[in-house]
């Protein structure tokens, strides 16, 4: 376990913060994030849709016409460029999403 190093410092007012090392800061927010995704998984309909997909659907979801370039969608997810063609291609198999070409830029686009 990494150890955590703290400070106290006083403020002009009187008032007491602790200074967490940024390697502590580190180590809490990545528990906190598996925590957090451990509740996700437990509680996701994981039968009818992954949580890599969700990212991806939503991610459409909240764009302009729900339509994006594939290589914005990449830069919008936690996934590889790789990771992402080949899930856009999977959604794509199923009906659930289409890809296009994009007119401006002659790139695929979804």
């Amino acid at each position: 376990m990494v150890e955590k190093e703290l400070s106290a410092e006083t403020s002009e007012h009187g008032a007491t913060a602790e200074r967490v090392s940024p390697v502590g800061a580190w180590e809490a927010l990545f528990r906190a994030q598996v925590t957090v995704m451990r509740k996700l998984a437990e509680d996701f309909p994981s039968h009818v849709i992954s949580l890599t997909e969700y990212d991806v659907l939503y991610t459409l979801s909240i764009q302009p016409h729900r339509r994006m370039r594939i290589r914005d969608l990449n830069r919008r997810t936690l996934l590889t460029q790789p990771s992402v063609s080949r899930l856009v291609d999977r959604l794509s198999a199923k009906g659930i999403l289409s890809k296009a070409v994009d007119p401006l830029t002659v790139a695929a686009r979804l």
